[in-house]
């Protein structure tokens, strides 16, 4: 064996407890896109919103959107908690495959927004969706127009 080799074998056992693999939390393979963002506000709670788009299918990729109030923890100690959780119905129709949303901010009020495509029909027709996010378990949904 070279110097090189031990080198390179004595590095490996030094720095391999530190580069141990964790494990992840399970998330469902259905799962295709995750994004925090935001801010929300009560009385005595804070937190920001999550949005979770759930795909499936075989010919046709169909998506759902789960929207999500996480509160602040309370101590170092403590996790977020998640307040509220809806599955979003105006986006689960069984025909739009939806991409990642995105957050920003219009005025004072923290927003989401949808992308989605119908391959169902060609050519594949676009919608965008924004959400105007509210405090836990509010929200409103408009469809805007999109290029074709």
């Amino acid at each position: 064996m070279n110097l090189r080799c031990t080198v390179a074998l004595f590095a490996a056992g030094w720095f391999a407890p530190t580069l141990q693999a964790q494990t992840a939390p399970a998330v469902p393979t259905s799962v295709n896109s995750v994004q925090a963002g935001g801010y929300w506000a009560t009385t005595g709670r804070e937190g920001q919103y999550r949005l979770i788009i759930e795909s499936g299918g075989y010919e046709h990729i169909v998506s759902r959107a789960f929207l999500q109030w996480l509160a602040q923890p309370g101590t170092p100690k403590d996790s977020m908690v998640v307040v509220a959780s809806i599955v979003i119905p105006e986006l689960d129709t069984g025909i739009w495959q939806l991409d990642s949303p995105r957050f920003e901010i219009q005025g004072s009020n923290w927003q989401a927004l949808v992308d989605g495509s119908n391959a169902r029909i060609q050519p594949a027709a676009k919608a965008r969706w924004r959400l105007t996010l509210g405090p836990p378990g509010k929200y409103s949904i408009t469809a805007e127009p999109t290029a074709p």
